[in-house]
């Protein structure tokens, strides 16, 4: 199994690791209207951090999400598994302010759902994979 590189260059084509795709959304309300991300400030990068320090991150993101203009709604990426879970937040805003705000928490990619299809979008370049049907919205 090839892992993506750490920066894919601008305008290549690139593969997410593979837990990217197998993974459920648990919601703590009604998602938002489509369109709308989905991102966290878990973990950046991938690489593990502690509990408190994902904490606090979590509640600086909450605070640019609504200072952005959105009422973010909790939504949790779990492994299929249950052995692994990031708390994000779920926020009808563009996509080019919600890459721009992932990548202040170095995200390597945010969930997209639009009115018709769910995406995995890259927050280095905007690479967008198209994994299944759009998540339901109000």
């Amino acid at each position: 199994m090839s892992e993506a590189p750490e920066h894919p260059p601008v305008g290549k084509t690139f593969r997410f690791p593979d837990g990217y795709y197998a993974c459920r959304i648990d919601w703590a309300g009604s998602p938002p209207k489509s369109p709308f991300a989905i991102l966290t400030a878990w973990n950046p990068m991938d690489s593990r951090r502690s509990d408190s320090w994902n904490r606090m991150a979590d509640r600086h993101l909450h605070h640019l999400l609504v200072r952005a203009g959105a009422e973010p709604v909790r939504a949790t990426t779990c492994a299929m598994d249950g052995s692994h879970a990031e708390p994000g937040w779920a926020v009808a805003l563009p996509l080019d302010t919600v890459l721009r705000i992932a990548r202040r928490f170095h995200q390597r990619a945010i969930w997209w759902s639009d009115a018709c299809q769910l995406h995995l979008v890259a927050c280095s370049d905007g690479h967008r994979e198209t994994v299944g049907p759009a998540l339901p919205g109000n």
